[in-house]
């Protein structure tokens, strides 16, 4: 038991000096008991099972501290906000995410997927500089908001899926000769400041970080390994056994007092595969103890060659123990060409072929694809007085293309930034935020409303019936099911595509369901149409 100072026994020059280490005392207590106790408290009663299947569902990406501020009393609690600063915090929190989940759903959101949101080294906004693995960040709100968060998601069907790293954590050691240049030799680590340190505790061992200094060579895989990156990240030797059962406990934590449903993986090829087959396996062991039989992990694989991300899916000895998916770069660099940039319509064809040879036409539909995220500038920020419907037609190609589709955030404005932080921008600060009238919103509400109907665009074969450099005709197909055609158009000219045969089809639009007796389909300009066929 830890006694305060009895300081109104004490001389009355020793007075002050006693209350304020009395005050100091109380914090230090308070802080231990809010690590130990946070670490024991919040189990669910019940946990939200797994869907069946992933395929047929949306995911929503947002940047928390950018979304919606619910509570405007939080905003400085780490003392970094700054709104006019692209660089600082600007006010999104667990109260604004909570307040959004109707509109989410209204959108055809299934899977909410989030920025990190542990307490942070120096207050960062991004969620990716972790200092506690144990605690929220403050900005964001407490852990019972979160907790609210994700339940009121579950109560609308939404699924709450984690940015997980265990990569590295916040920038909070360095080379004690203040050099940091990559040295394989290495280096001797501290603290910069003793009153930072990493928590769990067994983290401030700087034995467990590796001490190489920044990369210099990304082609060096020792370096991609074993570097810290640019600017800053302490990078975690999760060889190491230690590091190993600690991250496994530490995520294991997260999915046992906060209920959500999957992981997205930060930087997973600057990992190890040996940590991973680990890592999944117990992961998937304590959702499944929990009652989610399908808990879902995919790999952020920042690589545009398939084979540098299709490993992540490789089996290990055993034949399980992989990622059930990594994020498609290499479909979302032809995307950026094709609709943002002008570039022929025939490279769609062209990655089709190189991913469906890479990875196989079943895994393709479980990949994840995207048409912008957090890292990479916003699709319409690449020509100058963009034609805006490029972003829907990209929408249309991502949401019935082979994969699982995730929206950034920002879409329905539709926002138009450039580089981070451009690409980050403030979505509370748009006009009516939450309205469910804005042109993306109902094209992305009908997307993935038609996922879910028809098999045959999650799940059903893939094929290329007609492309040229401005317009494209596929068609899917899945079992006795309806076929579903889909046409595109880039071009500033009405264009008719022939289908193979004539028949009866029914045009599908947002409101309404036209029939349509011919061969042939036309299509506006930079328009779009999608079919079903009659068997």
């Amino acid at each position: 038991m830890v006694k305060m100072l009895e300081c109104t026994k004490r001389p009355d020059r020793f007075s002050k000096t006693c209350q304020v280490l009395n005050k100091v005392l109380t914090l230090i207590l308070f802080s231990t008991f809010l690590n130990c106790s946070q670490q024991k408290m919040y189990k669910p009663k019940t946990y939200f099972p797994s869907p069946q299947t992933w395929q047929d569902k949306t995911f929503y990406f947002a940047v928390t501290d950018r979304f919606i501020d619910g509570d405007s009393t939080n905003n400085n609690l780490s003392g970094n906000f700054d709104p006019k600063n692209p660089y600082k915090v600007h006010g999104g929190d667990f109260k604004g995410v909570t307040k959004a989940i109707p509109y989410l759903k209204s959108l055809g959101v299934d899977v909410l997927w989030l920025t990190p949101i542990q307490k942070q080294a120096y207050g960062e906004y991004h969620g990716y500089a972790i200092s506690d693995f144990y605690s929220v960040n403050p900005t964001l709100g407490t852990f019972g908001e979160f907790r609210e968060l994700v339940k009121t998601a579950h109560e609308y069907g939404i699924y709450v899926c984690l940015d997980v790293i265990v990569n590295h954590s916040g920038d909070l050691l360095n080379a004690k000769s203040g050099k940091w240049k990559w040295n394989p030799e290495g280096y001797e680590l501290a603290y910069k400041d003793k009153k930072k340190k990493h928590f769990p505790k067994i983290f401030q061992n700087p034995e467990l970080f590796h001490n190489y200094g920044n990369v210099a060579d990304w082609n060096d895989p020792k370096q991609v390994l074993y570097g810290e990156f640019p600017g800053g990240l302490d990078d975690f030797k999760t060889e190491n056994p230690i590091v190993r059962e600690e991250m496994l406990k530490i995520w294991s934590w997260w999915i046992e007092h906060t209920d959500v449903d999957a992981f997205r993986i930060d930087t997973a090829k600057h990992v190890e595969i040996s940590f991973w087959n680990d890592f999944i396996k117990g992961i998937k062991t304590k959702a499944k103890e929990l009652g989610k039989d399908n808990f879902w992990i995919f790999a952020e694989s920042y690589e545009f060659e398939d084979h540098k991300s299709q490993r992540f899916l490789n089996p290990d000895s055993i034949g399980e123990n992989t990622f059930d998916s990594v994020l498609n770069y290499t479909l979302w660099g032809t995307q950026k060409e094709v609709f943002g940039k002008n570039g022929s319509v025939r490279k769609l064809a062209e990655i089709w072929e190189e991913n469906k040879k890479s990875f196989g036409e079943t895994t393709c539909n479980k990949l994840m694809t995207f048409v912008e995220n957090h890292d990479q500038p916003r699709l319409l920020s690449y020509q100058e007085n963009a034609n805006p419907n490029l972003l829907k037609l990209a929408l249309v190609y991502n949401f019935t293309a082979p994969g699982i589709p995730i929206v950034y955030y920002g879409a329905e404005i539709p926002f138009k930034g450039g580089n981070d932080p451009e690409n980050r921008e403030d979505f509370f600060k748009t006009e009516n935020p939450l309205s469910t009238e804005k042109e993306n919103f109902k094209l992305i509400s009908y997307l993935a409303s038609i996922r879910k109907k028809f098999r045959g665009i999650s799940e059903g074969s893939f094929e290329i019936y007609f492309v040229d450099d401005k317009s494209i005709l596929f068609k899917r197909s899945f079992g006795p099911e309806k076929p579903i055609w889909v046409a595109i158009n880039l071009s500033n000219e009405k264009v008719k595509l022939d289908l193979p045969k004539r028949g009866i089809y029914y045009q599908n639009t947002y409101n309404q369901i036209a029939m349509l007796l011919s061969s042939s389909v036309f299509v506006e300009p930079y328009g779009f149409e999608i079919l079903t066929q009659e068997r």
